[in-house]
C-alpha cells in the first residue's frame, strides 16, 4: 500500500467518524431545541383540511409569503400518507433537509473537481453552531432551510449544465427555482436573481455564437422563472399572497447594520465559549469572515480565466447570492431582530463552500498565511458548534417537545372546555388542536389594537371554511383566551374589556400561564362586527 492510498485512507476514516458524531450531535440540537408550535403545525392543519373539506381548502387557507406550498408540504404530505400526520415526522423532516443540505453542499464541491473540499464541507456545516439553529432555523421545521435545500440543487444543476448543457438540467432548474419561489420569495434574491447575473457574465465572456445563444438561453429561463412567480403562473394561484420588497428608512438601514452584524456574527460564529457580550464576539466572527473572503478574491481574480465557464458561474452565484442577500436585508424596511439569521442561511453554506474549494483549487498557489487562517477558522468553527450545543447533546432520548401543548390540553378538558378561540401564538391554537387530534379546537384570531374586539378569519394559517363550519356544529359553549404573546394583547385588560363589551359578561374566568380563559355558556357567532369576512 503507498503512502498516498495511506492518507486517502485514513481521511476517509477520519471524515465517517467526524460526520457521524455531527449526524448524532445535529440530531439531539435539532429535537432539543425544537418541537411542537404553531409553526411546526402548519402542513398538519392543512392536510387536515383538505381531508375534511376536499382541494378547495387550499383556496381558502391564509397563507403567508412563505407558503411552502410546492417545497415542504408536498413532502410532508408523502410522509403523512405513510406515517400519519406525527410530530416526530415533521420534526425529523426539518433535521433529514438540514442533513440533504450539507451533503449537496459537498456533491457541489465534488463536481468542480475539489474531492477533499466534498468531504471537509460537510463537516463544517454539520457541526453548525446554536445560533445557525435556534435562530438561523437550519433545521427548524418550517423555515427557509427547504428553501436553500431547492436553492442548492438548482445551484449543482446549473454547474451541471455549464459542463453538457443538456436541456433536462436547464428544465430542472426552471422548475426548482419556480415551484421554490412559489413557496417562498426567499429564493429570488438567494438564488434565482444571482443565476441571471451569472448568465450575463457568461453571455458576455462568451467565445463564440454558440455559446452566446447556449447563455441568452439560460438568461432567457431565469427570467421566466421571476415572471412565473412574480404572476403566480400568470395569474392561476392568484390566492397566493404577493410579496413586496421596500426600502427602509435611513435611521432604520443604519439600526438594522449593527444588528446584521450581530447576527451575521452569531451564524458564523468562530469564537468557542458562551459569551455574554454579543457584540465583540460577532464582531470577531465578521472580520474573520471578511478576512477569508477579500483574499479568497483576490485568489480568484488573480486564477480566474475568462473562458473557464464553470469557475465564472460558480464565483458569480456565490458574491451576488452572499452580497445580494445581506444587502437586501440591510436595506429592507422589515428591522433585523434576532431571528434574522434565517433569512440568509445561504450566506453560511455559500462561504462555506466558496473559501473550501478556492483554497483546494488555489492550494499550491497559496499563501502560508492563508492557509494557517483558514484552517484555524474551521477548526474554531466546529469547536463553537460543539461547545455551543453541547448541552442538548446530553439531555437523553429523542423526543417532541411539546412546549406544554398537552399541558394545555389536560387543563381544558378537566375544565370541560372543547372549543374555543385565541391568539395564534398565545394560546398554540393550531398546535392545540393538532395534538388533540380536533377533540378541543382552538382557532386562531386576531384583536383590534384599540377596542381589543375578536376577529375572525383574518389570521394567516387559518382558513375561514374552519369557522363557517364550526358554527354548523353549534357549539353549546365557547371560550377565548387572551393572552399577551408579542403579536396580540399588548395589554391584556384592553382585549378582556374589548370582548366583554362584544359578548357580555363571561360566564366564568380562568387565569393560565399568564394569561386569562373567559368563558361563554353559548356560541360566539352569528355577529357581523367580529367575523372579519
Amino acid at each position: 500500500m503507498t503512502p498516498t492510498s495511506d492518507k486517502r485512507k485514513y481521511f476517509s476514516m477520519a471524515f465517517v467518524v467526524l460526520f457521524s458524531i455531527g449526524l448524532f450531535g445535529s440530531l439531539k440540537t435539532t429535537f432539543g431545541l425544537f418541537g411542537v408550535d404553531s409553526d411546526t403545525s402548519h402542513s398538519a392543519m392543512l392536510w387536515y383540511g383538505i381531508h375534511d373539506h376536499g382541494m378547495n381548502f387550499i383556496k381558502e387557507w391564509i397563507f403567508t409569503s412563505d407558503n411552502w406550498l410546492f417545497s415542504l408540504f408536498p413532502i410532508h404530505f408523502l410522509l403523512f400518507t405513510i406515517f400519519g400526520p406525527k410530530p416526530f415526522v415533521v420534526i425529523l423532516t426539518g433535521w433529514l433537509i438540514f442533513i440533504a443540505s450539507v451533503l449537496l453542499s459537498g456533491i457541489i464541491a465534488k463536481n468542480l473537481n475539489a474531492p477533499k473540499s466534498a468531504r471537509i464541507i460537510p463537516i463544517v456545516l454539520i457541526f453548525s453552531g446554536l445560533y445557525a439553529h435556534e435562530r438561523g432555523y437550519l433545521s427548524y421545521a418550517t423555515s427557509h432551510n427547504i428553501t436553500n435545500l431547492f436553492g442548492l440543487l438548482s445551484f449543482y444543476c446549473l454547474l451541471k449544465w455549464i459542463k453538457v448543457q443538456k436541456n433536462y438540467l436547464l428544465t430542472l432548474i426552471v422548475l426548482l427555482t419556480v415551484a421554490g419561489g412559489l413557496s417562498d420569495p426567499w429564493i429570488i434574491g438567494a438564488y434565482t436573481l444571482p443565476f441571471s447575473v451569472a448568465s450575463l457574465f457568461l453571455f458576455y465572456s462568451s467565445r463564440n455564437m454558440t455559446e452566446r445563444r447556449a447563455y441568452c438561453f439560460l438568461f432567457s429561463a431565469m427570467i421566466f422563472s421571476l415572471i412565473t412567480i412574480k404572476t403566480r403562473i400568470f395569474g392561476t394561484l392568484s390566492f397566493l399572497p404577493s410579496f413586496h420588497f421596500s426600502i427602509g428608512s435611513w435611521n432604520l438601514v443604519t439600526s438594522n447594520a449593527v444588528n446584521l452584524m450581530k447576527d451575521l456574527g452569531r451564524l458564523l460564529n468562530f469564537l468557542p465559549g458562551t459569551h455574554s457580550n454579543t457584540f465583540i464576539p460577532s464582531l470577531f466572527s465578521v472580520v474573520v469572515f471578511l478576512f477569508l473572503m477579500i483574499r479568497i478574491t483576490d485568489l480568484i481574480a488573480k486564477r480566474c480565466l475568462p473562458q473557464d465557464h464553470l469557475r465564472i458561474v460558480f464565483y458569480c452565484v456565490i458574491a451576488f447570492s452572499i452580497g445580494g442577500m445581506l444587502l437586501a436585508v440591510l436595506v429592507s424596511d422589515n428591522p433585523v431582530q434576532n431571528y434574522s439569521g434565517r433569512y440568509f442561511i445561504n450566506v453560511l453554506y455559500l462561504a462555506v463552500i466558496g473559501v473550501t474549494v478556492v483554497l483546494e483549487l488555489n492550494w499550491d498557489t497559496t499563501s502560508k498565511v492563508l492557509k494557517l487562517a483558514s484552517i484555524l477558522a474551521g477548526v474554531m468553527f466546529i469547536s463553537a458548534g460543539i461547545i455551543s450545543n453541547y448541552h442538548l447533546w446530553k439531555v437523553p432520548g429523542i423526543i417532541v417537545k411539546d412546549n406544554n401543548v398537552l399541558g394545555f390540553i389536560d387543563f381544558l378538558s378537566k375544565n370541560k372546555l372543547n372549543y374555543g378561540y385565541g391568539p395564534f401564538w398565545g394560546s398554540s391554537a393550531n398546535a392545540i388542536t393538532w395534538l388533540s387530534e380536533s377533540k378541543i379546537r382552538i382557532r386562531p384570531v386576531s384583536f383590534e389594537k384599540i377596542t381589543g374586539r375578536m376577529v375572525r378569519g383574518s389570521r394567516a394559517e387559518s382558513s375561514k371554511l374552519w369557522y363557517l363550519s364550526d358554527d354548523a356544529v353549534n357549539q353549546k359553549s365557547c371560550f377565548v383566551f387572551v393572552k399577551s404573546d408579542g403579536e396580540e394583547c399588548p395589554d391584556i385588560n384592553v382585549c378582556i374589556n374589548g370582548l366583554v363589551r362584544q359578548f357580555g359578561a363571561p360566564e366564568r374566568v380562568l387565569p393560565y400561564d399568564d394569561g386569562f380563559i373567559l368563558v361563554w355558556p353559548h356560541p360566539l357567532v352569528k355577529n357581523e362586527s367580529m367575523s372579519g369576512f
